[in-house]
């Protein structure tokens, strides 16, 4: 099964970037940073329901 690498890419940003989201607020960019943010989390989502439908039928998950 190939899987695409889409998904990661979004989780690694995500991961790369938390300590900045949560406590550094005083950024001159925030909101954009945060707004990038939710981007790639709704991205992540996405690909999660695509690639892994079975886990989103076995926990009752919708698809955004």
């Amino acid at each position: 099964m190939h899987v695409d690498n889409a998904g990661v890419s979004h989780y690694a940003w995500l991961v790369e970037n938390k300590t900045t989201l949560v406590y550094d607020d005083h950024r001159t960019d925030h909101e954009q940073h945060i707004k990038k943010a939710a981007l790639h989390a709704e991205r992540f989502v996405r690909w999660v329901f695509r690639t892994f439908p079975d886990l989103a039928r076995a926990s009752n998950l919708e698809q955004p």
